[in-house]
């Protein structure tokens, strides 16, 4: 089996360059297989990418690094970047390890003032970082692959070299963000022709891409972080003002660490560990869960209202993170809120669309859950590339997290892949993106690990998704109908009229600085789909909860994008799932 989809079957090829649109992704995606599967977010073609590196006898690392790498290049760069970061949690079924993996972002050593780095949009390199998703899966494939590391990028060589159809969703992203792309020099030779940037139903091609990759194909990552690339990248952010020097990029390296974990509903459950705080807050929410007793939220108004207060309450994490997964810490926490009412505590929420997580699992048992990311809007505001790469701006609305960093430290990751366990078995792996990522995993892993739901059944219940202040996200976005809204949140504050109106509330009322955050997102309704039945809804407003119900199919909803793959002893092996509004597909052997 080889993997430059050259040799592929061109109508296998043509057919997956083509899938991904209509009336199929307001549906949860699911599959079966025997032997080994992968699950994505976007990208059809990458998933058949993993699947074909699978079948070719690699492992479940292998599966994961190609069809990220993939999904970037499908991307343009826009919602993920090989200049972003990568996340992984993995299990190792011949020794029964599992180790944790962070690519974060580094900041530049220089950079010394950080709350003074520009805002979006206004552009500068002072708003770039040291990227980890290259250092990040060359590392996972390192330890954990078989397949020839040059094997793994050449399906991404191919969709640069050769290209792949535009389609209208993808032309109004590029339309949305014409200005950026059209800024600078590189982002001109990439995106624009004849003064537009591509048209639905053309050829988009990546030639400095492609040469990119080639060179990493063919000479390691080192090429990126020591040589003609990180040459270039400290050129072209210098030129925009980034305190960035050779040594910053020379000098990055990956974190392995041990996972997070805690035992709940008879599962043990492993999560992304430091410096990362997705897999904290996942546990600490799934131990609250747990302690409030939560039924099943689809039919319970109560369990709803508790789950969606229980969300908002674990996703600012404490720095004692040992006592944040505690369940002393979680029968505490439940006390305080049960008495409260709701939140009793720091609350907070996610933002953002802009990432792609891949599940998958080998022959051999292997395990690996992964999600990478732009961290940013699409494409970021500076309009930078080097070597065809995007260089996101995640520095320019971190200034309060860079400044509490001691050097050398990476920026913790929010997203919190996860493996669980049962006697020792693993039985789910599990990863999310979108606003809503906290809220839709901690409702989908407490369907399969407390209701016994299969991941199928739980990727199609009703969801959870964000607070409402946010428009849609940056995987989905702009829509016809949506398009000045998206564009309004990208371009400005990242917020709407809603969340405004409720911060001058709480300023006119002199609530405390401390408890402004709290006291503005109790004004704020949480977004669920309109599946849930209307009197389930109605009790949890009258428990004090503001709720905006939405249509699957309304792109404004600042979703949270939650796949699984469920592993049996019996047959089926494998089922995977994702949930709705995603193009990615389940894929197995």
């Amino acid at each position: 089996m080889t993997m430059d989809p050259s040799d592929w079957p061109v109508s296998e090829v043509d057919d997956y360059l083509g899938r991904g649109a209509g009336e199929r992704r307001l549906v949860a995606g699911t599959g079966t297989a025997e032997t080994a599967m992968v699950v994505g977010s976007t990208g059809p073609f990458s998933q058949l990418v993993g699947r074909k590196a699978l079948a070719a006898g690699g492992t479940a690392t292998d599966a994961v690094v190609a069809t990220s790498l993939a999904q970037i290049a499908l991307a343009a760069g826009g919602w993920v970047s090989y200049a972003g970061i990568f996340s992984l949690i993995h299990y190792t079924a011949a020794t029964g390890k599992i180790d944790s993996l962070s690519g974060g972002f580094q900041p530049f050593a220089a950079e010394t003032d950080p709350a003074s780095i520009p805002r979006r949009p206004a552009p500068s390199g002072r708003t770039a970082l040291v990227p980890g998703f290259m250092a990040g899966v060359a590392a996972a494939h390192q330890r954990f692959g078989a397949l020839p590391w040059a094997d793994l990028l050449q399906p991404s060589i191919y969709l640069a070299e050769q290209g792949f159809p535009v389609r209208s969703g993808q032309q109004r992203q590029f339309d949305l963000r014409a200005d950026v792309l059209a800024r600078t020099s590189e982002g001109r030779d990439i995106f624009i022709r004849d003064g537009k940037p591509p048209r639905e139903g053309e050829v988009f091609r990546q030639p400095a891409l492609a040469a990119s990759l080639r060179a990493l194909a063919a000479e390691g990552v080192a090429w990126m972080y020591e040589g003609p690339w990180a040459r270039e990248f400290v050129e072209v952010v210098g030129r925009e003002g980034g305190h960035v020097s050779l040594q910053d990029v020379a000098s990055y390296q990956p974190i392995w660490s041990d996972p997070v974990s805690t035992d709940v509903y008879g599962h043990q459950v492993f999560a992304v560990g430091q410096p990362d705080r997705g897999g904290v807050a996942l546990l600490a929410g799934l131990n609250l869960v747990e302690a409030a007793e939560i039924a099943d939220p689809v039919t319970d108004p109560d369990a709803l209202y508790w789950l969606i207060q229980i969300a908002r309450q674990t996703v600012r994490t404490g720095s004692d993170l040992e006592r944040e997964i505690s369940k002393e810490h979680a029968r505490e926490r439940w006390q305080r809120m049960r008495a409260a009412g709701g939140p009793a505590g720091p609350v907070g929420s996610e933002s953002g669309g802009h990432s792609d997580f891949v599940l998958a699992v080998d022959a051999a048992g292997n395990v690996a859950a992964a999600c990478h990311s732009i961290n940013t809007s699409l494409w970021g505001s500076t309009g930078l590339f080097v070597g065809g790469i995007s260089i996101p701006d995640a520095a320019c609305f971190q200034q309060q997290v860079l400044a509490a960093l001691p050097p050398g430290a990476h920026l913790p990751f929010p997203t919190n892949p996860a493996i669980a366990f049962r006697h020792g078995r693993p039985v789910l792996a599990s990863s999310s993106i979108g606003a809503g990522l906290g809220s839709s995993t901690l409702q989908c892993v407490h369907a399969v690990l407390a209701l016994g739901a299969g991941v199928d059944e739980a990727a199609g219940r009703p969801l959870v998704h964000g607070p409402d202040y946010l428009v849609g996200d940056s995987v989905n976005a702009p829509v016809a109908d949506s398009f000045q809204r998206t564009a309004e949140r990208i371009n400005g504050p990242g917020v709407g009229a809603g969340w405004m109106a409720a911060v001058r509330k709480a300023r006119d009322a002199a609530v405390p600085r401390d408890q402004v955050w709290a006291a503005v997102m109790a004004e704020i309704p949480q977004v669920v789909d309109d599946r849930f039945g209307p009197e389930v809804l109605a009790g949890v407003e009258k428990l004090g909860l503001k709720t905006s119900a939405r249509s699957v199919d309304d792109p404004t909803v600042p979703r949270g994008y939650w796949g699984g793959i469920a592993i049996s002893e019996s047959a089926p092996r494998l089922t995977g799932a994702r949930t709705p509004f995603l193009p990615g597909e389940v894929e197995g052997l």
